[in-house]
This record gives structure tokens, sequence and C-alpha cells, in this order.
């Protein structure tokens, strides 16, 4: 991926605009990310990922668990990530990606 950025929703986020983040881990349930942003428990965000491509990923989330990484002193976000509207490129990304890491037994 060539960025990975997270912003909150909403007239502050239009404001405030993109930030860098870290993408460490991503399924179709959530995505555990690494910030210099600090976002609060139950805000609205938007995290997009720019792929090689040259295609951008939009993901909408809410943030459910928030703590700061020890190793690198950023924030660590869990996102809860809505469910992508079928047949969209953010659907069919997190399809594939199921179907490639399937769960442990």
């Amino acid at each position: 991926m060539r960025t990975q950025q997270i912003k909150t929703k909403g007239l502050f986020g239009g404001l405030k605009g993109w930030s860098d983040c870290r993408v460490r881990d991503l399924s179709a349930a959530g995505a555990l990310v690494l910030s210099d942003k600090k976002l609060d428990i139950g805000d609205h965000v938007l995290m997009r990922l720019s792929l090689r491509k040259g295609w951008d990923l939009e993901f909408d989330g809410k943030i459910v668990n928030c703590g700061t990484d020890v190793a690198s002193g950023k924030y660590k976000l869990g996102v809860s990530i809505d469910e992508p509207s079928e047949e969209t490129s953010e659907h069919r990304f997190l399809r594939d990606l199921n179907q490639t890491f399937t769960e442990a037994d």
C-alpha cells in the first residue's frame, strides 16, 4: 500500500483533514491502527488505504478501543468497520481477504 490515512467524520473531521496512520491488522470485522492522531472511543472515522495499483479503498468505522503502543509511542486504535455495500471495491477486498486468510482451527 502506498499510503494509509485516517480522519474523523463530520464537520471537525473535514477541518482537521487526513492524518497518516499504519494499519497493523485488517479483517471484515475491524482494524488495528497506529496513529499520531489522538482519537476517542465512539469517534466515527474514515480510513483510506491507497493501493499501489493507483486506486483507493475507503472504510467507514468507529473507534471501539484506544491505547498507546509502548514500542512506538503512537496511539493504538481498534476500529470496528461498517459493512461495505455489496459489489464495491471495499466489499470485494474484504471478501478476498477473508478467503485468503481463513480462520484458524
